[in-house]
């Protein structure tokens, strides 16, 4: 059996995950929540401005509007970070969360190892 992952499935996950663990909330009705992730997930997979952006996308609002919708949403960077951690440990199957938390307690660190690929595809054009 095989299974494939879309980049629509991809976003669609992390939309969701995001949406729920960060609390965003519309700003008005030219910049919903989902819009304003749109956006910076634009933003992120370009490695762009929220400006270049938010002129790029078909039916964006203005940046300014991005700003201030960002700005709308954004907690104190504590809370944020608080925030962030959590949507990043949610997939994380809870055995596995356990074993974590029980490591710490005990006053040890975790490793954790990140790989990334600024061009992900290796294979001829």
């Amino acid at each position: 059996m095989q299974f494939s992952v879309t980049s629509a499935d991809v976003q669609a996950h992390a939309e969701s995950l995001l949406m729920r663990q960060l609390r965003l909330r519309d700003y008005k009705e030219s910049c919903k929540a989902k819009v304003l992730l749109a956006v910076l997930f634009c933003a992120c997979a370009r490695l762009s401005s929220l400006f270049a952006s938010a002129r790029r996308l078909k039916d964006a609002p203005s940046h300014e509007t991005v700003r201030k919708a960002l700005h709308h949403n954004l907690p104190d960077i504590d809370q944020l970070q608080r925030r962030l951690n959590r949507a990043l440990a949610e997939p994380i199957p809870s055995a596995l969360r356990r074993h974590f938390r029980t490591k710490r307690k005990r006053g040890r660190g975790l490793r954790v190892a990140c790989d990334l690929h600024l061009r992900p595809y290796h294979g001829l054009p």
